[in-house]
């Protein structure tokens, strides 16, 4: 097995503050967490972790990148190809239920770099 990664598509046609940016950029790294929760309790987490997801974790790097898609619609289509091949796909929406940021995986890094090739590292401004 590959080390696991996780990449983060943040979309650049809405106008965000650098702050704006690493909070969504966070709720999307951790949402996995959050949504594999089977605990009864609210105080409690209980994640059953996929194998890459465990080794992410547990690596001492946590491999992450940060990229940019061009709008919603690219948001939409990197999701379906990330379904497509088997790796997991964490939303991020606003208030008005637009996406915002997507998180795929933690998942193997050959995998996820393939799928996102194309894409451009995300700037801050």
């Amino acid at each position: 097995m590959n080390a696991a990664k996780q990449a983060i598509l943040l979309r650049n046609d809405i106008n965000l503050t650098r702050s704006e940016v690493i909070s969504l950029c966070i709720r999307a790294s951790l949402q996995f967490l959050l949504e594999n929760d089977e605990s009864e309790r609210g105080d409690t987490l209980t994640v059953a972790l996929s194998a890459h997801e465990a080794d992410w974790l547990r690596s001492a790097e946590r491999s992450q990148i940060t990229l940019h898609v061009a709008s919603a619609e690219t948001l939409n289509d990197m999701m379906l190809r990330a379904k497509l091949n088997d790796i997991e796909t964490h939303c991020v929406v606003d208030d008005s239920n637009d996406l915002q940021c997507v998180a795929l995986g933690p998942h193997d890094s050959l995998e996820l770099d393939a799928l996102t090739a194309k894409l451009k590292r995300h700037n801050t401004r």
